[in-house]
């Protein structure tokens, strides 16, 4: 008997796996937005379908295409992949080279059904080049990456693009750590545009993101026990002010955690979350100083 594709089969840890994103940010966007709806069972354990991966894959996807996830929960799958669909054709079209009102990309491929398909999708925008020729882009198609695999970039190519089918963590990092824009096939029309705007879209240098360095905020002044024994304060004491700041401490101290251990699919979601746990983490030192000064003027013992 075989099983049906949307038995819901997969625990959380393993969805977020597949799509290389944090169990909280899963967590978040069920809760928040409810983008699906996983099967509990007795246990309280979540499992999703096939259909529900297949789905979150597709937000994840719309999402770092600059869509708001907002908008795209309340749509269906079908309406989905009609906004993949858009987005691909609108996207397929890279921007001219160095300012050229007509892009003509100098690209090599030996793979002959990979050439197919770009020329079907990108038509009169990519020039063909042999190996030995100078090229803009250089595409490969791999198999299989072993752990130890460590392949290294084409020459005389300013980017480097590599479909794999079957790849291990280490291997792609490595890959991905020399420069290629790597793309886990089997992949669709829509993921296919979409990889070929990151090819062709450069990236602005190290100097031109950095942001000017600040100083990190000192470690919490108090653990998480003394602000709950703060919060816990009877409110037959005059001033509440301790115990709504001890509440907002220990809400901001949960905000910085989770934006530290906040996983990233890209340099952008990884700098945002760098800048909201620095934020954070000054919000957290202002609000422990004033919670100092008004114990002290209050005349309060801090709880041991």
């Amino acid at each position: 008997m075989s099983t049906t594709p949307s038995l819901p089969r997969f625990r959380s840890g393993a969805v977020a796996r597949m799509l290389r994103m944090p169990v909280a940010t899963l967590r978040v966007w069920e809760r928040r937005y409810a983008v699906c709806s996983p099967v509990l069972t007795p246990s309280g354990q979540r499992l999703y379908s096939a259909a529900d991966v297949q789905r979150l894959a597709l937000i994840q996807q719309l999402v770092a295409h600059g869509h708001a996830i907002g908008t795209l929960a309340a749509l269906s799958t079908e309406a989905l992949h009609e906004v993949a669909s858009t987005h691909a054709i609108t996207v397929a079209r890279p921007r001219p080279l160095d300012g050229a009102s007509s892009p003509s990309w100098r690209v090599h491929t030996a793979d002959a059904a990979l050439r197919e398909r770009l020329t079907r999708l990108l038509g009169p925008d990519l020039m063909w080049v042999a190996a030995n020729e100078p090229a803009d882009v250089v595409l490969q198609r791999l198999g299989r990456l072993l752990p130890d695999d460590r392949p290294t970039p084409p020459p005389n190519a300013a980017r480097w693009g590599v479909l794999v089918r079957l790849t291990a963590a280490p291997a792609r990092a490595a890959l991905e750590a020399a420069g290629a824009e790597v793309l886990r096939e089997p992949a669709d029309d829509d993921a296919l545009a979409a990889w070929w705007q990151r090819l062709c879209t450069p990236h602005p240098s190290p100097e031109s993101v950095a942001e000017p360095a600040q100083p990190t905020p000192r470690p919490p002044r108090w653990d998480e026990a003394t602000l709950h024994a703060w919060a816990g304060l009877s409110t037959t004491i005059a001033c509440e002010c301790p115990r709504h700041l001890a509440e907002l401490l220990l809400q901001l101290g949960q905000f910085e955690a989770y934006s530290a251990d906040c996983a990233s699919r890209g340099p952008d979601d990884e700098a945002l979350h760098r800048h909201l746990q620095h934020v954070s983490g000054q919000a957290r030192v202002l609000l422990e100083d004033a919670l100092s000064r008004v114990a002290q003027a209050e005349g309060l013992v801090p709880p041991s």
